[in-house]
């Protein structure tokens, strides 16, 4: 069976749909010596992908850039159909929910999220142009659509109207070198790189709406105030929509001081910042999934988490789970978790059992499955 793939947001997007893809590929190859796959990439970036190596993963490079909205309407609409037209395959998998509009195999979508219509502004219109439309005729048109929790399943549902029978849930997996560590000498020279403070609470996050981080700011600047603790609140993550008006909060509130924002780390300092962190905490009010908890649980780092969307699903009974919007409550639950040992010793304990529960390699076994049962009922 030959399967194709459409890799190009692997390349460059190093959280979300990227990492999703790039954890998809890696394991699909420890999983599956038989089936052909081949793996649709841009000409960008081709040094990031070494770990593509065996003989039945097949890279297909396009020449076309895909930098733009406009573009990446050329390249999934053109230029895979032009493909998948040219060199057929039994099965191909859009990991971002997008597949072509002219059918030519058994289609699977992965949609890890309903935020284009559950919380439209937290995009930009020219994203909900072209995204709306384009997600709404693909998840009608496959054959199968994957989503990574049963909150986003359930609301893909409500959203769409789409048949629950044709949604899997197949939920993302921690990637294995996310753990705790004894290297101080290496978390040390994390901390000297991104000037990183003794004492700290941590959040990792791309500067999005969703993601709550103003209300992370208030409940920080509510903690300074009632405690005489010298913790810091670090943000690790990129600019995203509406950053400015994510900083604008920190201006506000008076916290130039306090907050630290790291931009991107790569996976080798992220971890030892996740190690090095005494808390972690994720207001998110929307998530498709929640990597960032899951990580930070398998490195040994107690959470607190928004008590909303598919994040129980992910935290379970290892972290605190509040209403993302209480300021207070959320304030009370990091001085709580910084003061008391034991309930920082019993988070961590159940948090790194919680993490072992999510396996990238189980998520390719069951995405290898839906392939071919696919092929298998044609």
């Amino acid at each position: 069976m030959r399967i194709g793939i459409n890799a190009r947001y692997m390349q460059r997007v190093v959280r979300g749909i990227g990492s999703y893809t790039h954890f998809l590929v890696k394991y699909l190859q420890l999983v599956d010596k038989e089936n052909d796959y081949l793996i649709y990439l841009c000409r960008e970036d081709e040094e990031d992908l070494n770990f593509i190596t065996n003989n039945n993963f097949y890279k297909i490079y396009a020449k076309m850039p895909t930098r733009s909205a406009f573009l990446r309407l050329l390249w999934e609409q053109v230029y895979l159909q032009l493909k998948l037209a040219s060199k057929p395959v039994e099965v191909f998998h859009g990991p971002a929910f997008i597949v072509p509009n002219l059918k030519f195999c058994k289609y699977v979508v992965t949609a890890l999220d309903a935020t284009h219509w559950l919380h439209p502004k937290t995009h930009t219109f020219f994203t909900l142009l072209y995204m709306r439309p384009f997600v709404r005729l693909s998840l009608w048109n496959a054959d199968m659509i994957i989503t990574i929790s049963e909150s986003a399943k359930k609301d893909l549902i409500n959203s769409l109207g789409l048949p629950e029978d044709k949604i899997k849930v197949i939920y993302c997996g921690i990637d294995e070198a996310y753990q705790p560590t004894q290297n101080l000498k290496s978390i040390e020279a994390t901390r000297k790189k991104f000037n990183l403070p003794e004492k700290f609470i941590l959040n990792v996050s791309t500067l999005v709406p969703t993601k709550n981080l103003p209300t992370l700011f208030k409940a920080f600047a509510l903690f300074k105030s009632s405690t005489s603790l010298s913790h810091r609140l670090v943000i690790v993550g990129g600019k995203g929509w509406k950053y400015k008006e994510i900083l604008k909060a920190v201006t506000q509130l008076g916290l130039e001081k306090d907050i630290i924002f790291t931009g991107y780390v790569p996976r080798e300092d992220l971890i030892n910042i996740y190690n090095a962190a005494d808390l972690f905490v994720y207001p998110s009010f929307y998530e498709g999934f929640g990597l960032p908890p899951l990580e930070a649980m398998a490195c040994g780092t107690p959470v607190i988490a928004s008590n909303v969307s598919s994040i129980p699903e992910v935290v379970g009974e290892a972290g605190i789970l509040l209403n993302p919007f209480d300021i207070a409550g959320i304030a009370e639950a990091i001085e709580k978790v910084i003061r008391d040992d034991d309930l920082r010793r019993e988070m961590v304990e159940k948090g790194i059992t919680q993490a072992q529960k999510f396996s990238w390699r189980q998520n390719a076994s069951e995405t290898k499955k839906i392939y071919e049962r696919l092929v298998k009922d044609e």
